[in-house]
């Protein structure tokens, strides 16, 4: 399948035309082990806790970012933060998104090669790449949700 690459160096933020690369944007409910979720937020807070009623309660938040909300005040998964399984809960996620949507798959694909970089003002430097202009942010966004993405981009293309 042939994609054609944006006039663009880098999708530095995921607003507007690349709303659909947040994991606020609300399009097609995505499954996960039989359960419903609005949007790749609620999936990834649900995941950080091993408690079903707290990743239920996370799961029925009315908007994303009351997701993110709650998913703050879960207990967390044993080594949530230290072992690798936040990232891991994030491929399963982003995943989830784009393998079950054809649509969202081909808006991926169009993006071509184009860098995609989770850019924000609220010093979020692990899942993307503040860009509030502090010397605590500058150069530091590890952007690990655009590689993610990215991965995820090329796998798509090897299976199409």
């Amino acid at each position: 399948m042939q994609t054609q690459k944006p006039n663009l160096d880098v999708i530095d933020r995921f607003t507007d035309d690349y709303k659909f690369l947040s994991n606020f944007y609300v399009g097609e409910p995505i499954i996960y082990k039989t359960q419903l979720f609005a949007s790749a937020e609620h999936l990834y807070m649900s995941l950080k806790t091993d408690d079903p009623q707290e990743a239920a309660w996370v799961a029925s938040a009315p908007t994303p970012g009351e997701a993110k909300r709650r998913g703050q005040e879960v207990t967390l998964k044993s080594g949530w933060d230290t072992t690798g399984k936040r990232v891991l809960a994030m491929r399963v996620t982003v995943g989830q998104k784009f393998l079950q949507d054809r649509q969202l798959q081909k808006k991926l694909l169009a993006t071509g090669d184009t860098p995609l970089v989770e850019g924000n003002h609220w010093h979020d430097n692990f899942w993307g790449k503040c860009t509030c202009g502090g010397p605590d942010c500058e150069g530091r966004g590890m952007n690990i949700l655009g590689l993610i993405l990215e991965e995820l981009r090329a796998d798509l293309r090897k299976w199409s």
